[in-house]
């Protein structure tokens, strides 16, 4: 595939940032049958610490105040607080061991939504990419896209999103185990992302130039304040 110009339509997501290792931010959104909604932050930082470490509030991995009369979802953090963001440093990456997400006050179905595309985001260190995901919980166990398996895999692939609404009472979604990293994910060969991909320039202003071994099946344009420009 001969090189090409974009102005602003493919499917990938760029940086626009100078630094060296950006920081690699996973969302996993909630909403509940009411509406309401709540989001955890999964984050690999160079300035982030292990859990021997401590708590990393520049990163906002502080406790939170939540109300209880309203939908939330929250992790531990390592000083065994309430937070919605836990960071990681990249001398563990792409793998890191599971999170146990927890919450309170919602009522099914409950639908959660993710960006599968975020685990082959540019400038990641070797291997460039984070080989998918998993959700473990009750309801997983018994309700899941893994084929003769017991937990939902993340990544390109794999879709980004589910509608959870248990048949019986002790098929709960809470406790909800995120893991990262954890085996091969990528749910079809063309997902991967292409060994000879580059990007130039980057930073960049109102052109780039995409030179891929493959086709593209989309583009997103994001900058460094996490807007998406182009999609």
């Amino acid at each position: 595939m001969r090189a090409r110009h974009f102005l602003a339509a493919l499917t990938l997501l760029v940086g626009l940032s100078g630094a060296a290792q950006p920081q690699w931010r996973f969302h996993l959104a909630f909403e509940d049958a009411t509406g309401a909604r709540d989001t955890i932050w999964l984050v690999y930082d160079v300035t982030a610490t292990s859990n021997e470490g401590g708590v990393d509030t520049s990163l906002g991995e502080g406790a939170v105040e939540m109300n209880p009369g309203e939908f939330n979802v929250w992790m531990y953090n390592w000083d065994f607080d309430s937070t919605k963001t836990l960071a990681y440093p990249y001398t563990e990456f792409p793998h890191h061991g599971g999170q146990e997400i927890h919450a309170f006050n919602y009522e099914y179905p409950i639908i959660l939504r993710w960006d599968p595309w975020l685990f082959q985001a540019p400038d990641l260190p070797p291997p460039s990419y984070i080989p998918g995901g998993q959700m473990l919980s009750e309801y997983f166990f018994w309700n899941n896209n893994e084929q003769d398996g017991h937990a939902y895999i993340l990544g390109p692939g794999w879709g980004d999103s589910v509608v959870v609404d248990p048949p019986l009472p002790q098929m709960t979604l809470f406790p909800l185990t995120v893991n990262l990293g954890v085996g091969s994910t990528v749910g079809i060969e063309e997902a991967q992302r292409p060994n000879d991909l580059a990007i130039r320039p980057n930073p960049a202003h109102d052109r780039l130039k995409i030179d891929s071994g493959g086709p593209l099946g989309w583009v997103r344009i994001c900058g460094a304040d996490g807007r998406t420009y182009v999609e």
